[in-house]
Formats: structure tokens, sequence, C-alpha cells
């Protein structure tokens, strides 16, 4: 895959509501003229979306860093899903693969995002603007050879932030608070489910492993970058969480002696993405209504990352 360069954005930060005028113009296409799959087109974003002159070009490579388009601006599986299941991309289910595809390092999204994400977003710490813009700026250099402007580098690093802090973006999440002067809380996110990571799990298999590969040891989905980095949890929760896809058949964990082995029972994603959206209908159903986005708490009765497991739950 050709991975997005540093500037892809335009300036503008991720806007869930113009992916979605997206995502409903490429189901048009496809509706209209599903054997050859033309897809969208710049011509066809124009006259089928609101999106201005500029987020005609940084919006379809935010829904492909999202995993929600494909090369071609065609509907993905998971884009299919949401369109189907969640047309507002509104809830975290959503959202969490949203996050999970852009900050893949084998994804389509910029390197320095995946590597922000990995790098930075710990549990409890405080972050800065400036400190982000420098991050970017090193990751620039290392991986295009190449110098960012410092105005760039302040831009990226002002998109990359909104996209955690804004509404319209991924704020509902919870992994970033804003602060005074420019500084960011990371925070402790509500964990993504199951079959969220099930699904992550199987795409991060595939690009670090091969699809011939059946077993891998379990630490390898809490080293640095990994799994773990980029969902903000820690190696009990992926454990719980693997204990569940393991009771659903979808893996299995063998814990007999170290190094501790996690087997893949299916490789096809279609049950997962079948299951993808059944816990937010359930929950929806138990309380009689739609599930609103989660209020931030005040910072004092936010739980606290505990030093003794890495800041991580």
């Amino acid at each position: 895959k050709k991975r997005l360069r540093t500037t892809f954005h335009r300036t503008f930060a991720l806007s869930r509501d113009q992916i979605r005028q997206l995502l409903d113009a490429a189901a048009r296409v496809e509706e209209v003229n599903p054997v050859n799959r033309n897809c969208l087109t710049a011509e066809a974003i124009r006259s089928q979306t609101q999106l201005g002159t500029v987020q005609v070009e940084a919006m379809p490579r935010y829904s492909r860093a999202c995993g929600l388009l494909d090369e071609r601006l065609c509907l993905t599986p998971f884009g299919q899903t949401v369109f189907d299941r969640d047309p507002l991309l509104e809830t975290p289910t959503t959202q969490w693969l949203m996050h999970y595809h852009i900050s893949a390092a084998h994804g389509v999204g910029p390197p320095f995002w995946s590597q922000t994400v990995t790098s930075l977003f710990k549990a409890g710490d405080e972050i800065s603007h400036s400190q982000v813009a420098a991050y970017i700026s090193k990751v620039v250099a290392e991986t295009e050879g190449r110098e960012l402007t410092e105005r760039d580098a302040r831009s990226t690093a002002t998109v990359f932030l909104g996209t955690y802090t804004s509404a319209e973006a991924l704020a509902q999440l919870g992994i970033l608070e804003e602060l005074t002067d420019n500084r960011y809380l990371v925070q402790e996110p509500d964990p993504p489910s199951p079959w969220v990571f099930g699904l992550a799990l199987l795409d991060y298999w595939r690009a670090a492993y091969g699809e011939n590969r059946l077993t891998i040891n379990l630490d390898d989905l809490s080293a640095p970058g990994a799994l773990g980095d980029i969902f903000l949890i820690g190696p009990g929760r992926i454990n719980r969480t693997l204990a569940r896809l393991q009771d659903e058949g979808f893996v299995e964990v063998y814990r007999l002696a170290p190094p501790y082995q996690v087997v893949l029972r299916q490789t096809d994603p279609a049950p997962l993405l079948e299951k993808l959206y059944a816990l937010d209908a359930d929950a929806d159903d138990r309380r009689g209504h739609r599930r609103p986005a989660r209020a931030a708490l005040p910072r004092a009765h936010r739980a606290v990352a505990d030093p003794a497991r890495g800041g991580r739950p």
C-alpha cells in the first residue's frame, strides 16, 4: 500500500460528517453500477456532496486511511458495514476501527500518525502541541528524508490533535482531553469491543505475519507499536479480550509454557463484521434509546493510570 504523505490533510482535521457524505455517494454509485464499480471520482464528489474545494481532496484520503474506502474510493467491507449499521459514524465501534486503521503502521495513513499514537499516547501523560509538532518533524525526517517546514509541522499537529478532541471527529473515544495553553491529557479510554479488537487482530496478523501463519506469541500483541499501544490497553485487557474471542471460536490461547501462544481459528473477517454492532444494539435495547456520546468526566474523578502496570489497565 502506498502511504499518504504528511500533509494529506490540507490543514483540515477529520470530519465524520464529510466522510459520511462520501460513503453515501459511494453507495449510490455502486448501486447504479455494481458490475464495473467505478466508485467515486472528483466530479462525483463535487456533485453529490457538500464538500468544499479543499475537502474534496482531503476527506477521501481520510476515508481511505480509516479503512472505509479503498484506493478506487469504493466501499470496503468495513465501509459497507458502517454504511448499513452506523451511517452517521457515531458509535465507538466505528470510531475505534477508524482510529485503528489510520494508526496501523502497515496501513494507508501517514507514518507520523501511527508513530505519534503509539509513542506519545500513554495514559496519564500530558503532551503539548509543540511536543507533537516536534515529534512529527522527527518522524518525517526519518521516514521521508526531508525537513518539514515549521508551518507544516504546526498545522499537522493541530490536525492530529483536533482529530481526537473535536466532537466532529473522534473525541467520543475519550483518548485526549484538551487542557489549557495548548496542552493535552492522555486519558484511559473505555476499551474497544472484542469484535473491534478481533477485526484489528485479523488485519494486523495478515500484515505482520502473512495469511499462512496461524500461531504467534501472545506477548507480540503488547509489544511496542502493536495493538496494545494502538488501543491504549495493557496485557490484562488483551488477555480478557482474547478470552472472549476464544469463547466464540475465533482464537485459542495456549498457556502450557512461555512464550504463550495465540492460535488463529478463523481467518474470515465476515463473522466478526456481522457481530460488530451487536454490543451497541444490545446496550441501546437495554436503555430504550440510542447510545449517547459519553460525556467527559471532571479530571478529578477520572481513573488514573497505574504506574505499576506501565500506565495501562
